[in-house]
């Protein structure tokens, strides 16, 4: 039993199109984790002095 070409080049565009969506959920996923790691950093560059000034004082 043989398959229509046509039957193949939907299940191909099928394919292609789950493959299109998946990838562009990891993209956007990935920018989402980056932002997000970014804002930690930020947090921790801005709070580094303070903490550190903290440490020191307490330590006398």
């Amino acid at each position: 039993m043989a398959m229509s070409i046509q039957v193949v080049y939907v299940l191909f565009g099928g394919l292609l199109l789950l493959l299109v969506c998946f990838l562009s959920y990891l993209l956007i996923q990935k920018a989402r984790l980056n932002a997000f790691r970014a804002k930690v950093e930020s947090y921790k560059d801005s709070m580094k002095e303070s903490l550190f000034i903290y440490l020191f004082i307490q330590k006398r």
